[in-house]
């Protein structure tokens, strides 16, 4: 299965809290039981240097396993300390059983600089 292809941009210094959905071209959900979720942001695509990693672990992304929901929440404080214009990121869930590995999405993320700090 190829990954989904969306860009998301980054409103520095707010919440940053978006929603992605795994599910079936019928619309059902796929169950994300056992199932944990990363995302990295990197300068380039292939390689460069990371400028976040968010994790299940961490709490940055919240699976809700029946819905086959990810959501990426990711506090005011940390988007405030991004400094980028362009970058790239994927988001990668892997079965806790299986190990199976499965690249959800993938694109560009932008920032928009705050003004008021």
């Amino acid at each position: 299965m190829l990954p989904g292809y969306h860009n998301f941009t980054i409103a520095q210094g707010a919440d940053f809290i978006r929603t992605i959905v795994w599910a079936d071209s019928d619309g059902v959900a796929y169950d994300l039981t056992n199932y944990t979720a990363a995302m990295k942001i990197k300068t380039l695509k292939s390689g460069g240097t990371e400028i976040a990693s968010w994790t299940s672990a961490a709490g940055d992304l919240v699976i809700t396993a029946v819905s086959g929901s990810i959501v990426i929440n990711v506090a005011a404080a940390a988007t405030a300390a991004l400094d980028f214009v362009s970058a790239f990121y994927d988001l990668e869930l892997t079965h806790g059983v299986s190990g199976t590995v499965t690249r959800l999405l993938e694109g560009r993320v932008f920032l928009n600089k705050e003004v008021t700090v």
